[in-house]
């Protein structure tokens, strides 16, 4: 569900500019459009609706660090000025201890907790994040694993650190999953035709535990990778040369992949859609059986259904997707593997029985946007849904076709009807990224989608009818308000965890609060709306930060990952007391000196190149 936008404005050459105020950009129009704004893609449209075919083609095939950090945006430097002086505070960082306990007996280094036990009564895990980067040696994939968070031996870890148990052909203390695993399988070298390399994107979604990170690189090839226990199935697909993707989403519980293309024969936009099948760790009881259904994201196959037209768009940048259910567990906490949908008993209790709401979605949508058109487009996907659900838990007969894989899934071409709809085309100033809600607790709540403009607007639309199962009509999509966080917000995403300043998001609301990193201002800011308004409740920077992009945050502890890239590196930050059930017997841990602090660094971490996307899961 969460996506990665990388087709922006140069962040070199503008005009220096600084902040007017708050909810101000006081800078406009030069900051918006700066001098070298040509250098990576402001020249693709020649007009309203005209573009440049050659401009057009040079853009979706260039890859480089320069290429990225113009598409990145303006940064810091390109709003203040250079030599403006930096007066952050820096927040408080616990000391680093080391204990010569735990992994495999070779040690590790800790912030909190301890001393260190070699019987931690099983209480055990981790959250790592697959980090993109434009890497410094060009025989580098620009693909790597780390953690971010960690507890076991009765020590928590909060510093980033390379995962520590190796690759497949090479385990600790010899080296380290630098780069990602997957990257030199050969299967991938195989399917691609030549080194994986050159990382566009990454998509998880945040709505449930999801193993594998989908990551999609410059040739048009899609690969599945994961952590220790994600079951490593590593499947793969490859688009054909003309059909060159810039962002990817997931839907909320892994059943479809959405990947925006820019088809350089035929000059236009498109979203495929990629139908996933989650078969790993199935024996476990954690996987489902079935493509295109609810799974927890440790991928066994990934097939093209098709291809979405676009028809007032020819550059998508970036595109995020809700479903309507709400768990990936039926009533009790039974695990999706325990679920066999081959009789119709069990068919029948999804359709009208006590699985009926919430596990298997029936409506959803998708906004895709493009800051070269200044639009957004949204996209109903309750066609693809319904299909879906009606091949699976409505008959038999429905039933026996999805299981001859030789057919199974079908096609937008020999399946028409599930093709999703593209409902409206809005405009959109500068959109920078953007966040696809989905309200699962308050039936009178509306539900939000959000995209960020440059200047640091925020704009929520009222999506509520693509979030139901009533027709939904291009009127129907509507701006709820407006709000301002820092210039260029490169980056929103939902907190997993209850913030201690926000008291009325739940962990898992994804709706009403989200979080921004913003490149213009190196800030990051905390939002949580209503039904008519947003408010920063929190806006944090540090002195570590040098030129944040893109932030994570992790599914086990209130710990966020923040991809600087000028500095090359990786910074953790916490936000709340750590679970008190990380340590045995049971005991949680305070921000600060004081336990009191608003926030603490758990570390950096280098990185061999430039880094711009950050996407985790949970591991245990």
């Amino acid at each position: 569900m969460r996506d990665v936008i990388l087709l922006g404005v140069l962040s070199v050459g503008l005009l220096a500019c600084n902040k007017a105020g708050p909810g101000t950009t006081g800078c406009e129009p030069h900051c918006a459009m700066p001098a070298a704004f040509d250098a990576c893609g402001g020249k693709i449209m020649t007009g309203a609706n005209a573009i440049d075919p050659d401009e057009y083609v040079k853009q979706a095939t260039a890859w480089s660090a320069d290429i990225i950090d113009c598409r990145l945006g303006p940064d810091y430097e390109a709003y203040h000025g250079t030599g403006s002086g930096d007066t952050r505070p820096t927040a408080y960082k616990p000391p680093d201890q080391h204990t010569p306990l735990g992994r495999n007996n070779m040690g590790m280094t800790f912030q909190l907790g301890g001393p260190a036990t070699a019987d931690s009564m099983n209480i055990f895990g981790s959250v790592i994040d697959q980090v993109l980067y434009a890497p410094d040696d060009v025989l580098n994939p620009g693909v790597d694993r780390i953690s971010t968070y960690d507890w076991s031996s009765h020590v928590i870890v909060e510093m980033p650190e390379r995962v520590w148990w190796g690759t497949p052909d090479c385990w600790w203390p010899n080296c380290h999953a630098n780069p990602d695993p997957a990257t030199h399988l050969p299967a991938w070298q195989a399917a691609l035709g030549h080194a994986v390399n050159h990382p566009i994107a990454a998509a998880r979604t945040y709505m449930s535990w999801s193993n594998d990170a989908l990551v999609v690189f410059q040739g048009g090839f899609v690969g599945a990778t994961g952590s220790q226990t994600s079951d490593d199935h590593y499947p793969t697909f490859v688009f054909p040369p003309n059909k060159v993707p810039t962002a990817i989403a997931t839907t909320s519980y892994h059943e479809f992949a959405l990947v925006t293309i820019w088809d350089t024969d035929a000059k236009k936009g498109q979203v495929a859609v990629l139908a996933l099948e989650g078969k790993g760790l199935a024996t476990a009881t954690h996987g489902w059986y079935y493509i295109g259904f609810p799974s927890v994201g440790s991928y066994t196959n990934i097939k093209l259904l098709g291809y979405i037209d676009l028809p007032d768009m020819a550059t998508p940048t970036a595109i995020d997707a809700a479903g309507d259910n709400a768990s990936g567990l039926v009533p009790g906490g039974i695990q999706l593997g325990l679920i066999h949908l081959d009789t119709q008993a069990v068919r029948d209790e999804f359709m009208t029985g006590k699985y009926k709401e919430g596990i298997v979605a029936t409506s959803g949508y998708a906004v895709v946007t493009s800051r070269w058109e200044n639009k957004a487009t949204f996209i109903d996907l309750q066609p693809l849904f319904a299909y879906y659900r009606s091949m699976y838990v409505t008959t038999q007969a429905n039933f026996d076709l999805t299981q001859d894989a030789t057919k199974w899934p079908y096609t937008f071409e020999t399946q028409p009807d599930q093709k999703p709809i593209v409902l409206t085309t809005v405009a959109v100033d500068h959109p920078q990224a953007v966040l696809a809600g989905r309200h699962r607790y308050d039936a009178n709540a509306l539900t939000k989608a959000y995209i960020a403009s440059l200047d640091g607007t925020i704009t929520a639309y009222d999506v509520t009818s693509l979030d139901n199962t009533a027709a939904a009509v291009a009127s129907d999509v509507k701006v709820a308000f407006t709000t301002k966080v820092g210039r260029n917000p490169t980056t929103m995403i939902w907190p997993r965890e209850t913030d201690p300043k926000d008291p009325k998001a739940s962990p898992y609301d994804f709706n009403d609060s989200f979080v921004v990193v913003s490149r213009g201002d190196r800030e990051i800011d905390f939002v949580t709306t209503d039904k008519s308004s947003g408010t920063v409740f929190r806006s944090f920077t540090d002195s570590r930060l040098g030129d944040p992009v893109d932030i994570d945050i992790g599914e086990r502890a209130y710990v966020m990952a923040v991809a600087d890239w000028k500095a090359k590196k990786i910074v953790t930050y916490r936000f709340a007391p750590t679970p008190a059930e990380h340590i045995t017997p049971q005991q949680s841990f305070g921000l600060g000196t004081d336990g009191k602090a608003e926030a603490e660094c758990g570390g950096e971490l280098p990185i061999e190149g430039h880094p711009f996307k950050l996407s985790s899961t949970n591991v245990n």
